[in-house]
């Protein structure tokens, strides 16, 4: 039964039963005065009193049935009208109306406050309904991506399998002491890239690059071999680090003005054999690397010029001394794409600081890259973690100095 039926049908039996005790009182009045006049001489002042207990128990009932009707239409109006109105605004809320606004009325503090939640509730419904049509984008551009690898290694498998083996890092640990490496890298399903990290080495020096190339097709594909070409051959012959980047940005922008330049970004730190030399790294638009030191503090490598193939041509090349028991951590575009269980927050460098805090100064770069991974994987549930690794290409890679 609803609200305002159950509001008619109680007001209306309290105004049946007021106007019952009134009409039984006036009668009981009569029924009594007309056996008292049978029973003692009619008395004029009796009689007065008589008629002005009839006219107050008359306009008493009068002023009930009045009051009845006051208290009908402002319960109308203060409580079921609003209640009405509220019904309405919360059932287009249900039917996905995002347009709508639950405001205020004017009217007992209980029902303002009722507004008032209601209102919270619909904003956080259609927060909750943007984030899950969010995730729902989400996970129609990984069906979409999906689809595409698989197309990708229905007929290009060997393409794929022959490129990726071509970029993966070709140093031997031997030849790089007493620099230690780890590294975690994830490649998108069944698609072509041109990310990659490596090590080269020359007389003087030894050269950690990563690079990470837009898109996932076969030109990111050919300019990442091309780029790990030109750093291979430049630093063979000595070439000085600027020079190289220059050459590495100037291949990505085809000749062709139609196209578009491969952009990409690149993390290059030049470590001299000689541990009396510092270290000259660059950052052509890549995300912060983080320099942990032997003391405990952190210090991040922000980007020291514009990316390959960008607006510019001009890198600030900076030096520090890497000395035995730093350790620093390279990574990705890709890393920082990963969302919390929510959705509402990525895994910013501020993560990566924060998972070196947990690992000891000694630790080594494979202890570092398991605490990121763990931190990773605690930060999202299991099902963005995988599809995470999934969707983007990662890189992370950790270097260390050991004690000769």
């Amino acid at each position: 039964m609803k609200l305002t039926t159950r509001l008619w049908l109680f007001l209306g039996l309290v105004t049946t039963v007021m106007a019952a005790v009134s009409v039984w009182e006036i009668r009981a009045y009569d029924q009594a005065r007309t056996q008292v006049n049978t029973l003692v001489p009619e008395d004029a002042d009796l009689v007065r009193v008589g008629n002005q207990l009839v006219a107050v128990l008359t306009i008493s009932a009068i002023i009930n049935l009045i009051i009845l009707a006051l208290a009908t239409y402002f319960a109308r109006r203060w409580v079921v009208v609003p209640l009405l109105r509220l019904s309405r605004l919360l059932r287009k809320v249900a039917n996905n109306d995002r347009t709508v606004e639950i405001k205020p009325v004017n009217g007992a503090p209980e029902i303002r406050n009722i507004f008032a939640d209601s209102e919270s509730m619909r904003k956080s419904l259609v927060t909750e309904i943007a984030r899950a049509d969010e995730r729902n984008k989400d996970l129609l551009d990984q069906i979409q991506l999906t689809k595409s690898a698989e197309k990708s290694l229905n007929s290009n498998a060997p393409m794929v399998r022959e490129v990726r083996f071509a970029l993966t890092p070709r140093f031997r640990r031997k030849d790089i002491h007493p620099l230690n490496v780890d590294s975690y890298v994830r490649a998108n399903a069944g698609v072509t890239s041109g990310d990659w990290w490596d090590i080269f080495s020359n007389r003087e020096s030894h050269y950690l690059v990563q690079v990470d190339v837009e898109g996932h097709d076969n030109a990111s594909a050919i300019a990442g071999l091309q780029t790990k070409a030109i750093f291979a051959a430049a630093i063979a012959a000595e070439v000085e680090l600027h020079r190289i980047v220059k050459s590495v940005s100037d291949i990505l922008v085809p000749d062709d003005t139609d196209e578009y330049p491969k952009f990409s970004t690149a993390f290059v730190i030049e470590i001299p054999r000689d541990i009396g030399k510092p270290a000259s790294w660059l950052s052509a638009g890549h995300p912060p690397a983080v320099l942990a030191k032997g003391d405990g503090s952190k210090v991040l490598l922000n980007s020291s010029g514009p990316m390959l193939a960008g607006f510019g041509q001009v890198w600030d090349i900076r030096q520090f001394f890497f000395e035995p028991g730093m350790k620093l951590i390279v990574a990705s575009d890709g890393l920082h794409e990963l969302r919390n269980s929510d959705g509402s927050e990525f895994f910013e460098v501020d993560q990566i600081v924060n998972a070196l805090t947990k690992v000891s100064t000694e630790s080594t770069p494979q202890e570092v890259i398991e605490q990121i991974v763990d931190d990773m994987q605690a930060f999202a549930n299991d099902v963005n973690f995988e599809n995470w690794e999934k969707q983007d290409d990662i890189t992370i890679v950790a270097i260390s100095r050991e004690s000769v």
